[in-house]
């Protein structure tokens, strides 16, 4: 556990790092290779989780694992069309695809160990009602995107939604499941605010840094579940 608490601490370094890039004007064309490693760092955090511990997941692992990999290759599309062409951009849809499938994998990762029931739809359907209303007021700028919007803010409810089930259905059997659930419940926070970082008709600054510090948490959650 020593290696491991040392490679979180290493992984949280990189997230300092990368919140320094995003809010420097002199570094933010570094933008891109700083969330590439970053997420380069939650991918060997999540390696040597299941290495070094007790490998509960099973093949589940890899579930988990290819989710992640996913988030990364979204990571890295999202930072090239910040550093680009902007949000509405060919490579933006990309990244977006990316963690769409990213969360469609999360979601089997969770049916693995406990079977989705209709209360399951509840978060992304009221997820998917607040994104819609706002769009039709006028305060989000979805313009081409707004199908893609809508689908990823239904899958990403629906991730949350079957993390939390898990643990009310499997119990709270050691800290693995608590600390997948948690890291859920990070990345919900985090693409909730996204959301308003890239489509809200107002931009505060706060938001990327609370966008990108709770996707890494989360992601940093879900890399150590591994090793419950």
């Amino acid at each position: 556990m020593m290696l491991l608490s040392v490679a979180a601490a290493v992984y949280l370094a990189q997230l300092s790092l990368l919140l320094w890039v995003a809010y420097s004007e002199k570094q933010f064309h570094h933008y891109t290779a700083a969330k590439a490693a970053t997420s380069a760092g939650f991918l060997l955090l999540a390696l040597l989780a299941w290495l070094t511990g007790s490998r509960s997941l099973g093949p589940r692992f890899w579930l988990l694992f290819g989710a992640m990999v996913l988030c990364a290759a979204g990571d890295v599309l999202l930072g090239l069309a910040n550093n680009g062409r902007g949000v509405h951009s060919k490579t933006f849809l990309k990244g977006l695809v990316a963690f769409g499938l990213a969360h469609v994998v999360f979601c089997l990762f969770y049916a693995a160990l406990t079977p989705p029931g209709w209360y399951d739809l509840l978060l992304p359907l009221a997820l998917l009602a607040v994104t819609a209303a706002l769009s039709k007021r006028g305060l989000l700028r979805l313009k081409k995107l707004k199908r893609p919007a809508f689908c990823y803010c239904f899958l990403v409810g629906l991730m949350c939604s079957m993390a939390v089930s898990s643990v009310a259905v499997a119990g709270l059997r050691g800290p693995g499941n608590l600390f997948a659930a948690a890291g859920s419940v990070l990345f919900l926070l985090s693409d909730s605010i996204i959301i308003f970082l890239y489509f809200y008709i107002r931009q505060n600054r706060w938001m990327r840094f609370a966008n990108l510090t709770a996707y890494y948490l989360g992601l940093l959650l879900l890399a150590l579940s591994a090793a419950f």
